[in-house]
């Protein structure tokens, strides 16, 4: 007699479902600039599970900025950043390990907190087509 077993193997989340990145990459995304502590990797995976696609180099930087309207939309506190300040310390000087940009990437984590929830680009904007109908209705 058969048995029916059950998979001792969780099932996989769905690609759709919210994940949560660090300050530093997001900024990445917004700025063109890396920021992140993965250096370029972590603005890709960000952008990859936006995407719901694999971490690929060219695929990121061809939607870098459908990506960053969409995080922008998600994250409306990152207009409050004075990306001024941030220009100016780069153009003292660009190395990661410039101690005034670390200062200011830990004003923003206090300010801001370090890590903030995405949903996939999809997923958002069918939320944002929901809540227009919704809104019509």
């Amino acid at each position: 007699m058969l048995q029916k077993v059950k998979s001792a193997i969780a099932p996989a989340p769905r690609r759709s479902e919210s994940k949560t990145f660090h300050l530093n990459s997001i900024l990445s995304v917004v700025t063109g600039l890396v920021l992140s502590r993965e250096g370029a990797v972590g603005p890709q995976r960000l952008i990859a599970f936006m995407l719901e696609s694999d971490a690929v180099l060219e695929t990121s930087f061809e939607n870098e900025e459908r990506v960053r309207d969409c995080v922008l939309e998600q994250l409306p506190f990152l207009s409050e950043i004075s990306m001024q300040g941030l220009a100016e310390i780069i153009r003292y000087d660009a190395a990661p390990d410039n101690p005034y940009l670390k200062v200011w990437l830990e004003m923003q984590h206090l300010r801001f907190g370090e890590d903030h929830g995405l949903v996939p680009l999809s997923r958002w904007q069918e939320q944002k087509k929901a809540s227009l109908l919704s809104s019509i209705n």
